[in-house]
């Protein structure tokens, strides 16, 4: 008898220890995560962190920093930077469009050498852009409404 007396107090303490965990571990966590939040939005200026890290945001320069300045002058360039920078990728203007040309110019080689009509190569070097699809979209589109279709 004393054992099942015994294994009952056992048991009752565990489901008492558990439903207190269950109920007041939850606040304690939120707490602690609160406490930990405010205290990084309340750091100082001038406290600095171990890694040197900023408030503000760095633009990244490429690897071709006066090509960024100059494409980012341009429309096209300031429309790309800020497609670049709401994708969130690690690239610069600069970069996207030395990809670019180096892929039209690498399927222009690769159609030149496969293909002997005169100005297939530069069929393939457009179609090879990233801007071709929107450009061919955009032909088809119009060609449609032209075509009352």
């Amino acid at each position: 008898m004393q054992i099942a007396i015994l294994a009952f107090l056992v048991m009752t303490a565990a489901v008492l220890v558990g439903w207190a965990a269950a109920t007041h571990l939850p606040e304690l966590i939120a707490g602690r995560r609160m406490r930990q939040r405010l205290l990084d939005v309340s750091l100082r200026p001038d406290e600095s962190t171990e890694d040197g890290a900023s408030l503000v945001k760095q633009r990244d320069e490429g690897s071709l920093p006066a090509i960024d300045r100059l494409v980012v002058r341009t429309p096209v360039g300031a429309w790309l930077a800020r497609l670049i920078d709401q994708a969130g990728v690690k690239t610069s203007p600069a970069a996207v469009i030395m990809m670019s040309v180096v892929s039209a110019g690498a399927a222009a080689f690769v159609c030149a050498a496969f293909v002997h009509v005169p100005f297939a190569p530069l069929a393939a070097g457009r179609a090879s852009s990233p801007g071709a699809s929107a450009s061919i979209a955009a032909t088809r589109s119009a060609s449609c409404v032209i075509a009352g279709g």
